[in-house]
């Protein structure tokens, strides 16, 4: 199962890895809806730097399509290229509720992270 290779990669257990990827969830929902009020200012460094928020935090539990998604919106960002930005915080947005449902769907779900 992915989700065991995974575990043992990172050197955590099941519920250890639901603690930290359910705190990720928890803070990565709030960097969305940053990255979205910094867009609708026009501001693309608050873009960039809530992107680059996810990105870390994705690296650190090996969530790559997470990561290149992330990564993808803070070089947009950084390059101003706007017109980029809607469809990949889109897509963004959908990868972090895939993996809540994910953990949901294996009974890993905390209670304390948000429906965002």
């Amino acid at each position: 199962m992915v989700l065991d290779a995974l575990c043992e990669e990172l050197e955590l257990d099941r519920e250890q890895f639901a603690q930290f990827a359910s705190l990720f969830i928890e803070v990565a929902l709030a960097d969305l809806a940053t990255i979205k009020e910094a867009f609708g200012r026009g501001d693309l460094g608050g873009v960039a730097e809530a992107a680059h928020s996810i990105k870390g935090a994705a690296a650190s539990l090996k969530l790559e399509g997470i990561f290149s998604l992330a990564k993808t919106l803070e070089t947009h960002a950084r390059a101003g290229e706007a017109e980029a930005i809607p469809d990949i915080l889109g897509w963004l947005g959908r990868e972090i509720h895939r993996l809540k449902a994910f953990l949901e769907e294996q009974g890993l779900a905390e209670t304390r992270v948000s429906a965002g």
